[in-house]
């Protein structure tokens, strides 16, 4: 295990799934071969998978385990994304690994939504060993669209922090209106309905014209073109 290697001011926001990834690592004429690269900010255990393979095409596999923790960890609880007028609590889970019950102090710094809780500020004793939920009433407001949290702790000399930043989506919907039929004159009129209520931030009408069906599959088209992945299995 490792961690704590901080000086109690730092934020961890790097979270990545990700660590480290190298495709042509070389060894020497032992079959040894070492790296180095520097951890995300991920408290977790890190899985090692290596895979082998020498210039006759005999494979080799083996994989390891380390853990990155500190004796005081916070775990974010938050949704994936907010919509606009969304209520909810935002939940931190915190850890206490330092031996001793531990009274823990936290603060939650917020931006792009508003704090419906009392206090930006809380405080609990957790056992060692033992963990706790810390959370707070949150709104995400209309016009807005992210939302960072940032949040600390402190107990005695031990300290964490994390950033996480969601975003938040629309309240409305995306309509598709289409209609087809065959004129013999120049010209034609047709007559388009606005809704009511269109929100003016974030509204916009696009007409499209075609001599065929096939225009009404341009997005899925467009979709497929820039899919980033070109396996089969996949598209």
């Amino acid at each position: 295990a490792g961690g704590d290697g901080d000086d109690g001011k730092h934020v961890r926001k790097n979270l990545l799934p990700l660590a480290y990834w190298n495709p042509a690592l070389v060894t020497n004429s032992s079959g040894r071969a070492s790296v180095e690269f520097t951890l995300p900010d991920n408290l977790t255990t890190w899985r090692i998978l290596v895979v082998g393979v020498d210039k006759k095409h005999r494979f080799g596999f083996t994989s390891s385990t380390f853990r990155v923790a500190k004796k005081l960890m916070i775990e974010p609880a938050l949704p994936s994304f907010l919509t606009e007028g969304d209520v909810f609590k935002s939940r931190f889970t915190i850890f206490n690994r330092s031996g001793q019950t531990s009274k823990v102090s936290a603060i939650l710094k917020i931006k792009g939504v508003k704090l419906q809780s009392t206090s930006d500020s809380l405080e609990k004793n957790i056992a060692d060993g033992d963990r706790d939920f810390f959370e707070w009433q949150i709104e995400a407001p209309f016009g807005s669209t992210r939302g960072d949290f940032t949040i600390t702790a402190v107990a005695g000399k031990n300290s964490d922090g994390v950033k996480e930043s969601i975003p938040i989506l629309p309240f409305a919907s995306f309509d598709v209106f289409a209609n087809s039929g065959s004129i013999t004159e120049k010209s034609t009129l047709q007559k388009l309905q606005i809704p009511n209520g269109l929100r003016a931030d974030i509204s916009k009408l696009e007409v499209s014209f075609s001599s065929s069906l096939v225009a009404q599959l341009e997005d899925s088209f467009r979709y497929l073109l820039d899919y980033p992945y070109t396996c089969w299995e996949q598209t």
